[in-house]
């Protein structure tokens, strides 16, 4: 049996970047602007926004909110009218053992790393299926394969991560929409 690679043409496709201030998720913006993609950035500082997308749509706000989330999705909606490649970078790390993490610090790290995923899923799913066409990919983490030390919980959301995205890729797989989990090393 042999197998075709067939590269994804981003050339004008409209992908939304959240957590795009900096880290991984400025350097997709990065590429993906070099490769023709129209932008939409979503994270907390302006500033860096502009900084990783200078002729990206920007929208600035925190994703925990339902409000920010569906403000990112509208605004994306109205300016390209299609959303083609969701990425759900956005994510915080934390390095305290789990017995002694504050709950509301825990609550907020799982707030961010995957209801803040999940959210934005919800509301871009629906426009892809209807398209059916579409591909959603999850910024997971090694740390979401193999628990890491002193980030427990941390690796929790992680995990998560990948569950729901395993899951979600069977769910909307006849609907032409592709789910794909990234798991960096570091």
């Amino acid at each position: 049996m042999t197998f075709q690679v067939v590269p994804m043409r981003i050339d004008g496709k409209v992908v939304l970047i959240t957590g795009a201030s900096e880290g991984i998720g400025a350097a997709c913006a990065a590429e993906f602007g070099r490769a023709g993609a129209r932008l939409s950035l979503t994270a907390r500082s302006a500033e860096g926004l502009h900084r990783a997308g200078p002729a990206a749509l920007v929208t600035p706000g925190d994703l925990t909110g339902d409000d920010t989330r569906r403000r990112v999705v509208a605004r994306t909606l109205e300016r390209f009218g299609a959303i083609d490649i969701l990425i759900n970078n956005a994510g915080v790390g934390t390095y305290l053992p789990s017995w002694n993490m504050p709950i509301e610090e825990a609550r907020r790290l799982m707030e961010l790393n995957f209801f803040a995923l999940l959210g934005m899923t919800q509301l871009v799913a629906p426009h892809m299926r209807a398209r059916r066409s579409g591909m959603v990919v999850n910024i997971g983490s090694i740390g979401g394969k193999m628990v890491l030390p002193w980030s427990t919980l941390y690796s929790a959301s992680k995990y998560a991560v990948g569950a729901f995205t395993e899951g979600l890729r069977m769910e909307l797989r006849r609907d032409g929409v592709h789910a794909m989990l990234v798991c960096p090393a570091t």
